[in-house]
């Protein structure tokens, strides 16, 4: 599991947000045994969450093709073909989106 970094400051995502006003700073968690190669990622508002999956997904060196991801953002599901634009806008005073992901067996 490759998480160095736990948060990302205030400072240091206040700082993308001017530098970056149309992406979000993301910081990805992990939950069990997926191995992912980087934890903070900074993403177009336009990108929707199931394209932002299949990201995750190529990035994950450890996952199979029956195994189910599932992701939360602070603690809630949301729709795929939400904007990661709306998840912004729905979940009020946050200056980056925690995103933790899951995998379950979906197929026996």
């Amino acid at each position: 599991m490759y998480n160095k970094m736990s948060e990302i400051s205030y400072e240091e995502a206040s700082r993308l947000r001017k530098k970056y006003p149309n992406r979000a700073p993301i910081l990805v968690k992990t939950k069990g045994d997926i191995d992912l190669d980087r934890s903070k990622y900074l993403v177009p508002f336009d990108l929707k969450l199931a394209e932002f999956m299949m990201v995750l997904r190529k990035r994950i060196r450890n996952v199979e093709a029956y195994e189910g991801l599932y992701m939360f953002i602070d603690g809630k599901m949301f729709t795929p073909n939400m904007t990661l634009g709306q998840v912004w806008h729905s979940i009020k005073e946050v200056y980056y989106l925690e995103v933790t992901l899951t995998k379950e067996s979906t197929f026996g």
